[in-house]
């Protein structure tokens, strides 16, 4: 089967440079880290991906992973991870994503992270969030709740009536915390009821599908129309473990309907060739047709997933960009 030449745009990718691993590997926080995050990915991805700038810098390793699984562009995200160091060294900062952005403008979307917003304050992490956006241009920014509070606590109205007003796109981790110092209590879907109740115009992506709360956020999604759903992290298991996908496209499919979906592999570039090569040509068995009643995946439904739903949220040219790619 010939791959369609679709316009691709991964909403969560988080370049991370090996030697700050490597530099807090002997953290007891680390440590604890990564034996919960392999227990997280043995459920979806096969192999664990490489931790290793693989040659090069962490940017370049990106662009190179882009180039070979034909995504176009890329929503470039710095992650604290602060509890991994006792909270002294964050694993990546906005300043530092930001070289890679202007190294590659055409190929990467800068997605700061202004948190632990309650920890820094959230006046500091408001005026950090308008001088991003006024001086970098930047339209989407990712609110990671599992380290910091509730996605509703009512400490951060006042972020999210910045965000809102300033006609940004926020993107949530969702579902669960999956890896140590991460709090599932911060993340469940429900929270964001009233979140989108109070900031109707606040556009919002849901990262993970709020798996294992996949149910609830997709009636969220039914309900408010500036709520949209990311495939990202869970989009892995399309291969190997294709009823447990199937469940997860075909029901957000239902409820938030292929227009309110977006791509994402939330990978360092390893394994995100694995992610996109397979949903080409995914495809809803006729089980999941006739009797869960989900819609076969069309090449519209596709095109709209994979880049055009979120290239019209940030207002950008859906052409391809990817090396190799027409």
């Amino acid at each position: 089967m010939t791959k369609k030449d679709y316009f691709i745009l991964d909403t969560e990718t988080h370049p991370i440079d090996a030697s700050m691993w490597h530099q807090l590997a002997p953290y007891q926080g680390t440590q604890r880290f990564m034996r919960s995050l392999e227990g997280c990915i043995r459920p979806v991805i096969q192999e664990f991906p490489s931790m290793e700038n693989d040659g090069g810098t962490p940017f370049e390793k990106m662009i190179r992973n882009m180039d070979a699984s034909g995504t176009d562009m890329a929503c470039v995200i710095p992650e604290s991870f602060l509890f991994c160091s006792g909270g002294t060294t964050p694993i990546s900062s906005n300043a530092w994503m930001l070289t890679g952005v202007q190294q590659y403008p055409d190929r990467f979307i800068m997605c700061p992270n202004f948190g632990p917003i309650i920890q820094r304050g959230v006046k500091e992490a408001i005026d950090e969030m308008v001088f991003m956006a006024k001086e970098c241009g930047v339209k989407v920014f990712k609110f990671y709740c599992p380290e910091d509070t509730y996605i509703n606590d009512k400490r951060l109205w006042p972020f999210f009536e910045k965000a809102q007003e300033l006609n940004l796109v926020m993107q949530v981790h969702t579902g669960t915390g999956y890896v140590y110092g991460a709090r599932n209590k911060y993340c469940h879907p429900g929270l964001l009821e009233d979140v989108l109740y109070d900031f109707y115009d606040l556009r919002i992506v849901a990262f993970h599908f709020g798996w294992p709360h996949h149910r609830e956020l997709n009636c969220l999604a039914a309900t408010f129309p500036n709520l949209y759903l990311s495939v990202s992290f869970l989009n892995a298991a399309a291969t190997w473990r294709p009823k447990f996908f199937q469940e997860l496209i075909g029901e957000a499919m239902l409820y938030a309907t292929a227009d309110k979906i977006v791509w994402g592999s939330d990978t360092n570039g390893s394994g995100m060739k694995e992610c996109v090569d397979p949903f080409h040509s995914f495809q809803i068995d006729e089980e999941g047709h006739r009797g869960w009643g989900y819609r076969y995946i069309t090449e519209e439904d596709r095109a709209k997933i994979f880049g055009l739903n979120m290239a019209k949220l940030l207002g950008i040219e859906p052409r391809k960009r990817a090396r190799g790619q027409a």
